[in-house]
């Protein structure tokens, strides 16, 4: 009997997420594994994997709207998820993996109604804080711990997913408690040690639990030549780089913009994921790039820099931290949430969250001579611990298991 594989993501191979899937899925073809992706409709790039859109563009567009005006992510996308239903009864998968089930493209208590009336073995990559909380991804920064209880009165409704209003909020923990506590058959699986520790603290803490960190191709992130420093005129500069998907206060946009401030004329900051319009409040010493799933090019932008920077408030891992480690460049970030799990003083220095100073410090002891000091220490604790074969295999074992 053929053993499928179903992922289930907001994205196809785009974006950390989509990435991950797409390699392992491929991995997974190769071991004989027949897989396939089940996907939203907006962030879609090629991909080498069979694979099912099943919502649309304008689904999800009435989808955010909803979450937006009604506090109601998750809630949308009912027929949308119909046709994902009809897809798995004809697929018929010997496991569904689910990761990002958030993002305007997926009706969760029509999903899990399904896995709960269905024998087949699920797993949930987490990779953020949204199934454990009434509406928000992340509630370090705000040091809210409604989560643990009953989520009420949110104090971050403005931040994703965005909500004019606080009702609702209640609803959905129940919805999300209700619908997520009933899976029998469920394994959660975590990409930091203390994300891990949320979701045992959480309604989700009955279900087995186990890290396995992100892994990465360093036969792509590795130190790559290019004329990145040329273009920008910065030979003699010392590049600090900080990489999004999309820069939030969250991520540390107003850090970054505080930090340019205090830094003199030896430096170059180069941003990698602005908008246009961002782009245009940046401080003369800071180079905006648009985000890119080009992971060669990615590779030579962290490759190009004396220091990778990282004011993130909160990570469930931080990718690209580790990213630009394999590409030889030593860290300067906050210490907060999964963070220091991740790195040691010989790749990386961290401060305290929120500690700007601190990093302004940081990064004017490291110099330009840290690059070369310290770039042989950071591929090798990259390859020791954040190798993509590592974390492939340890899936491979979770799928063997439950399926054996």
């Amino acid at each position: 009997m053929a053993k499928r594989i179903l992922y289930i993501n907001e994205s196809l191979n785009t974006g950390s997420t989509g990435h991950i899937v797409e390699h392992l899925g491929l991995a997974a073809q190769e071991a004989g594994y027949e897989c396939a992706v089940a996907h939203g409709a907006r962030y879609v790039r090629p991909s080498r994997l069979p694979h099912i859109g099943f919502s649309s563009v304008l689904e999800e567009y009435s989808h955010g709207l909803l979450s937006l005006c009604g506090n109601a992510h998750g809630l949308g996308s009912y027929r949308a998820t119909k046709r994902l239903i009809a897809y798995m009864e004809q697929f018929q998968p010997s496991i569904i993996h689910l990761h990002n089930i958030h993002g305007y493209y997926l009706h969760y208590p029509l999903l899990f109604a399904w896995l709960k009336s269905h024998a087949v073995p699920v797993i949930w990559t987490l990779h953020d804080c949204w199934p454990m909380t009434g509406r928000c991804a992340y509630f370090t920064a705000q040091g809210c711990d409604q989560w643990q209880t009953l989520c009420h009165n949110c104090p971050i409704y403005s931040d994703y997913p965005r909500s004019l209003v606080h009702a609702g909020t209640i609803r959905n923990y129940r919805h999300k408690k209700e619908a997520f506590t009933q899976v029998e058959n469920l394994t959660l699986v975590s990409v930091s040690r203390w994300l891990e520790e949320i979701a045992q603290r959480s309604y989700l803490s009955a279900y087995p639990v186990q890290t396995i960190y992100n892994g990465i191709d360093t036969t792509l992130f590795r130190p790559t030549e290019s004329d990145w420093r040329s273009r920008w005129k910065a030979e003699q500069k010392i590049i600090l780089m900080g990489v999004a998907s999309q820069w939030t206060e969250t991520k540390g946009w107003s850090d970054w913009l505080q930090l340019a401030r205090r830094l003199d004329d030896r430096y170059l900051i180069v941003m990698v994921g602005v908008t246009e319009k961002q782009r245009k409040v940046l401080p003369a010493n800071c180079i905006g790039l648009p985000r890119t799933d080009d992971l060669t090019q990615l590779a030579q932008l962290y490759s190009a820099a004396d220091i990778y920077v990282n004011m993130a408030h909160q990570e469930a891992f931080g990718l690209t931290i580790v990213e630009a480690m394999a590409c030889g460049t030593p860290c300067v970030s906050y210490r907060t949430t999964a963070i220091p799990e991740l790195v040691t003083p010989d790749v990386c220095t961290c401060v305290p969250d929120g500690d700007i100073d601190g990093i302004k410090q940081a990064i004017e002891t490291y110099g330009r001579q840290a690059k070369q000091e310290k770039s042989a220490a950071c591929q090798a604790h990259v390859s020791s611990r954040f190798d993509e074969k590592k974390s492939i295999n340890r899936y491979f074992d979770l799928y063997t298991r439950l399926i054996s």
